[in-house]
């Protein structure tokens, strides 16, 4: 399974969708594209094209793109406490 594969597979799950339901969540976007296509993304077979890759960023924020979103915000949260001025 490739690095990209894996993400795709990880967000889709964890965004609680089927393969299913990420292929029609992508066809309302314009891309058609058969369930199997989308398990060959996900297992390395294939790899999706830059407009593909670009819808499912969109369907699949912010679990594509980070590896654990709640640790991603909380230590941004932490970077603006120490940033911001005291009173």
């Amino acid at each position: 399974m490739t690095d990209i594969g894996r993400r795709i597979k990880e967000a889709r799950e964890r965004k609680g969708l089927t393969r299913e339901q990420l292929q029609l969540l992508l066809e309302e976007k314009g891309v058609s594209r058969h369930v199997n296509t989308i398990a060959n993304w996900e297992t390395g077979q294939t790899e999706p094209k830059y407009s593909e890759m670009m819808c499912m960023c969109d369907l699949l924020a912010p679990y594509l793109v980070l590896d654990d979103p709640q640790e991603e915000v909380h230590d941004a949260e932490e970077e603006m406490e120490t940033a911001a001025p005291s009173p």
